[in-house]
């Protein structure tokens, strides 16, 4: 999954130390537990080299959980429930939600199947609301961690958005999901077959839809992504913005301020 994903090139890599790249294969579920996990197993290696890990990345999810830190009661993910519950209709597993935890249905939008599920996940699992899971004492990350949020002019951010999707598309998007359906034996259900790209790509190659509406529908959904994680985004505190001009020279300034501080002490 190196095209839809933008994946960094092996030039860059070789490069650029980066890691939680290449650590599951397109039939495995990643979690924001796991996620987590694997972040508190690599902090130790970057401090004892006093090297400041950057994290970069666009699931804004997925950073909150890892800042403000996760119940180490919560129940892991169950396979076959999640493939069960994922049969059935939204609205339905909505009105479920609302049921057996109102709280959690109340800050769950009613499309956002997989966070419905994951909450209706935890109730059979271990018969508790997960947001009772949130009065617990959760694990955090103990170090001091500085977030900057770089915003671009709206007009750039989304021709850039275009820019990228069709050179994903000459660089040979169709075939990527091509083979990774007929390798891993990946079908509409498949996580890795949700993600935005693939999960178009997925229907045009179907022939559900036509070149110019996948194109359409890949390039729309990822300007609403991006609205969902600026609009939760800006709700952060200590965040410094950084504006598009000088982009670099700001966060390379930032940067050694904070490494100065940080191993000062």
């Amino acid at each position: 999954m190196d095209i839809g994903t933008n994946k960094p090139n092996k030039k860059i890599l070789k490069k650029i130390p980066h890691h939680l790249i290449n650590i599951i294969n397109p039939t495995e579920s990643f979690s924001v537990a796991k996620f987590c996990k694997e972040i508190y197993k690599k902090l130790p290696y970057f401090f004892k080299k006093k090297k400041i890990p950057i994290l970069v990345g666009g699931s804004m999810f997925y950073f909150n959980r890892l800042l403000l830190g996760l119940s180490p009661n919560l129940p892991k993910s169950n396979e076959k429930i999640r493939n069960l519950l994922s049969k059935i209709d939204t609205n339905i597993l909505y009105k479920v939600l609302k049921k057996i935890d109102f709280c959690t249905f109340s800050k769950i939008h009613r499309n956002d199947k997989k966070r419905i599920i994951r909450a209706i996940e935890v109730y059979l699992l271990s018969g508790r609301k997960i947001s009772s899971f949130k009065k617990e004492k959760i694990k955090k990350i103990s170090h001091s961690i500085m977030q900057f949020g770089i915003v671009p002019k709206k007009k750039y951010l989304y021709q850039a958005i275009e820019t990228r999707f069709y050179k994903m598309i000459d660089m040979g998007l169709e075939r990527e999901v091509i083979n990774l359906i007929e390798k891993y034996k990946l079908n509409k259900s498949s996580n890795s077959m949700k993600i935005i790209g693939y999960r178009q790509m997925l229907s045009y190659i179907s022939k559900k839809i036509r070149y110019e509406e996948m194109c359409k529908n890949t390039i729309f959904a990822n300007k609403n992504l991006i609205k969902k994680q600026m609009t939760w985004l800006k709700k952060w505190k200590n965040v410094f913005w950084i504006k598009e001009k000088d982009t670099h020279l700001q966060f390379e300034i930032f940067m050694k301020i904070y490494k100065k501080l940080l191993f000062s002490k």
